[in-house]
């Protein structure tokens, strides 16, 4: 009779501990970005750092128009082309980020930077550059890990490097 209150007592404190942890569960919210609650398309091509002329706003904002291009920062691929271009072009702010494909956080990042293209300001060039295939710029840069960021100046060289920021507003919150 004993062993059969300790099994129910038992039985009813795994039962309470099971309910607990459903309903702890069910009140997480999904993560949604704070700052783009809509779904929106993922941009393929990179950025040309200029916003398209807006004839009207919903919010109520001034619209630009052609006579007051915005000019914005960056987000590229890798290639040496681009990346010599930049440098020439003495862009203010250029990070590099190494990313991996397969890198779930890397993902994470590159899908909040595509999603929030018109929030990297102006003078700051981000350029993707593929982790696995960069060996020579990884060595150059001393990068072991992939989701590791470098801030480099017009020469190219490294003025601070960082590991795993989660979004864009990180990103540009380590820029010196």
């Amino acid at each position: 009779m004993r062993n059969k209150k300790i099994v129910f007592g038992g039985l009813a404190i795994l039962g309470i501990a099971a309910i607990g942890v459903v309903i702890a569960l069910g009140a997480k919210s999904p993560n949604i970005n704070p700052r783009n609650n809509a779904s929106q398309p993922i941009a393929s091509q990179p950025t040309t750092g200029l916003q398209p002329p807006m004839s009207d706003t919903p919010s109520g904002d001034k619209p630009v128009t052609n006579d007051m291009p915005v000019a914005k920062g960056s987000y590229t691929d890798y290639s040496v082309e681009i990346f010599d271009k930049g440098q020439e072009a003495n862009q203010d702010k250029t990070v590099l980020f190494f990313a991996a494909s397969w890198c779930p956080t890397c993902r994470t990042l590159d899908n909040d930077i595509k999603s929030n293209l018109q929030d990297i300001p102006a003078g700051v060039r981000i350029v993707k550059v593929d982790y696995d295939s960069n060996r020579e710029l990884r060595n150059k840069y001393g990068i072991k890990v992939q989701h590791t960021l470098v801030q480099v100046d017009s020469q190219g060289e490294k003025l601070k490097a960082w590991l795993g920021s989660s979004s864009l507003d990180k990103v540009v919150g380590q820029l010196i």
